[in-house]
């Protein structure tokens, strides 16, 4: 019986710590929720494909990437559509930074800034707003001069007290200079309510990956629309596989 009673006690002591537990993650999940991400993370819906599976060129692959915007932006419910090429919270792509004209001086060191590479129309169908300067275009090709987009963090890292729209910077490997043509509002990149980290934002019509995250922004629930979504970008091509679901 003593025995008995101690399996008892503990068996009742370890359901407390669960219970406990589980509320407390609940109470996390909830306050996560609560935090702002930096976009509108409520009516956001994402379609995750990988042209390459399929053999695309780099020439199909762009047309697929046209086509499956087009197609999602006409989709009942859904507000815009763009393309980037990370999914949400897994931004891990650095490159070295600097500041052109130090490439080759004592101060040229650069320095490891995360890199985001994006369609035009992405920060608009992210509601990330740009503080001051133009979007990407798809005028901004793989023959004209290489543009990119700061965040604040980044503006403020390599420009202080000073404007960096017209600034140019270098990517280490890279010999020719890419333009800062805009500053957007910072945003989370790896994880919820992380500190302010510089990010640098480049054009995917620019640089070529056949695999893309397809952003939709939505008027209502994104879960209503992205099931339609899938439908009206899977006719493009009814083999390659394709993974939706809302971000929320």
């Amino acid at each position: 019986w003593r025995l008995r009673a101690l399996l008892v006690m503990a068996q009742v002591a370890f359901s407390l710590i669960a219970l406990i537990g589980a509320g407390l993650f609940l109470r996390s999940l909830q306050n996560a929720g609560q935090i702002n991400p930096g976009f509108d993370a409520a009516h956001l819906g994402i379609v995750v494909y990988n042209v390459a599976n399929q053999g695309y060129n780099e020439g199909r692959g762009r047309d697929f990437h046209q086509r499956a915007i087009e197609r999602a932006a006409n989709v009942p419910g859904v507000i815009s559509a763009s393309l980037g090429r990370d999914v949400p919270f897994h931004v891990s792509a650095s490159r070295t930074v600097l500041l052109w004209g130090q490439e080759s001086t004592a101060s040229g060191q650069g320095r490891q800034t995360l890199t985001s590479v994006v369609w035009p129309g992405y920060l608009r169908t992210m509601a990330i707003p740009v503080v001051r300067g133009r979007d990407f275009s798809v005028q901004d090709t793989k023959t004209t001069p290489r543009v990119v987009i700061v965040n604040e963090a980044a503006a403020a890292a390599y420009w202080p007290g000073r404007d960096p729209i017209g600034q140019r910077i270098a990517f280490a490997g890279e010999g020719l200079p890419v333009e800062v043509i805009a500053i957007a509002r910072n945003a989370n990149y790896q994880a919820i309510d992380e500190p302010p980290q510089a990010l640098v934002y480049l054009s995917l019509v620019q640089y070529y990956f056949p695999t893309a995250v397809l952003y939709v922004h939505t008027a209502g629930d994104p879960t209503a629309v992205i099931g339609a979504v899938r439908k009206e970008v899977q006719k493009l091509d009814p083999n390659l596989l394709l993974q939706a679901e809302s971000l929320q």
